[in-house]
């Protein structure tokens, strides 16, 4: 029986490190349109409940809603090839130091993670062929317009696309799960039981916090949304103007501000825990390179967690995406049939948006690529500091 190896994070190259780093900017990009689709939900209704709003700020909505179904579908699909190629690529460099017998051995962390396949998300492009394609069909069959058969025959290629996506699906995780069980098993290591630091209880305070204000929002929000129309198919009820009607407007209004402040202050609180994280970073790597690290929950944290430059990726896409989605209204907003001429006059002052949001993208792609490379870097100065160290369960290794 040998002894135990030295652990050492997987190699980064530029493909991987880019690969990896897109993560961040599809990422910002799901975070961007949840943040307007929230923000155009809750202003939609309290405008059409509690106050007259003028018609380009409807058109303004419409077209904010039309931003972010383009923006959440290029990134679900953009997300689908990245994750695909990013654990390709962390297999092939696995599977290259498991040939060496000597070879420092791959951190739990990223061993698990192996044995995960990344193929999930051609399922689900197939569940969502199976529903679309039998609808494609029947536009053709039951709708009383005239589609030649085109719509017949585009339902029964998306039914046949959908069993070809199962069975190719089926096919890539059985190659993948062969492939990785050729490689050891996510062992050695320290099991990780230290307490958290207070700082991060604090942290998850605070979320749950916001998290209970958020559902309270939402109930009370919509509260008044059911007073007003009791179902979807319901006409809106008139109580006359009298105090249900101020109730209504209360409802509505504290609802809305209630889901939107806790959002606005989670986002404030972004740039101080930026700043503790890279503090904390630069100390766990000045005690690494003086020999004077030990184990503990902060250690954990850096080689399981992402890093600060991460997080601020994900920061400036997030913002870069919320700017683009604003800036594209004027494009947006032409498919909406009842946006007037004026309307989408005034929406043009949002254009000048589109550069500053497509800039801090590419800046957070740049900065999201730089934190791959530099957690790689600062968990490897960790493992040489702490050699038999590891976040995991703790084994024995033949």
């Amino acid at each position: 029986m040998s002894g135990p190896r030295d652990t050492e994070p997987l190699p980064v190259g530029p493909a991987l490190a880019f690969a990896a780093g897109l993560a961040r900017t599809t990422g910002g990009a799901f975070v961007a349109s949840g943040i307007v689709f929230v923000v155009v939900l809750v202003t939609g209704i309290i405008g059409e409940e509690a106050y007259s709003l003028p018609s380009v700020f409807d058109a303004m909505l419409r077209a904010l809603m039309g931003g972010v179904l383009v923006v959440t579908g290029a990134a679900l699909l953009v997300e689908l090839l990245r994750g695909i190629a990013e654990r390709r690529m962390r297999l092939r460099a696995a599977e290259r130091r498991h040939a060496q017998p000597t070879a420092p051995r791959v951190p739990v962390v990223e061993a698990r993670r192996l044995r995960e396949d990344p193929y999930g998300g051609i399922m689900v492009l197939a569940w969502f062929a199976v529903v679309l394609g039998p609808v494609t069909a029947l536009v053709d069959l039951v709708s009383g317009f005239d589609y030649d058969g085109i719509a017949l025959l585009a339902g029964v290629g998306i039914t046949l696309a959908a069993v070809g996506l199962f069975a190719l699906r089926g096919w890539l995780g059985r190659r993948w799960e062969a492939r990785a069980k050729r490689l050891p098993g996510p062992g050695g290591g320290a099991r990780m039981a230290h307490p958290r630091p207070a700082g991060a209880k604090r942290r998850e305070g605070r979320w749950a916090a916001a998290g209970f204000a958020l559902q309270l929002g939402a109930y009370v929000f919509f509260a008044g949304v059911l007073l007003r129309q009791p179902c979807r198919d319901c006409d809106p009820v008139d109580y006359g103007g009298g105090p249900i009607e101020g109730v209504i407007d209360a409802l509505v209004s504290v609802g809305g501000v209630l889901i939107l402040i806790p959002i606005a202050l989670l986002l404030l609180s972004t740039v101080p825990f930026l700043v503790r994280t890279a503090v904390l970073e630069r100390r766990t790597l000045r005690a690494a390179r003086e020999d004077a690290l030990s184990p503990s929950a902060d250690v954990d944290a850096q080689l399981t967690g992402a890093g600060a430059l991460s997080h601020l990726a994900s920061g400036l896409t997030v913002t870069g995406f919320l700017l683009v989605i604003l800036g594209a209204t004027p494009w947006t907003v032409l498919a909406n049939d009842s946006a007037g001429d004026d309307d989408i006059a005034a929406l043009a002052a949002f254009q000048p948006l589109l550069a500053p949001g497509w800039a801090l993208i590419a800046a957070g792609l740049a900065v999201g690529i730089a934190g791959v490379v530099e957690t790689r870097a600062r968990r490897a100065a960790i493992h040489r500091a702490l050699p038999q160290y590891d976040v995991g369960v703790a084994a024995e290794e033949s």
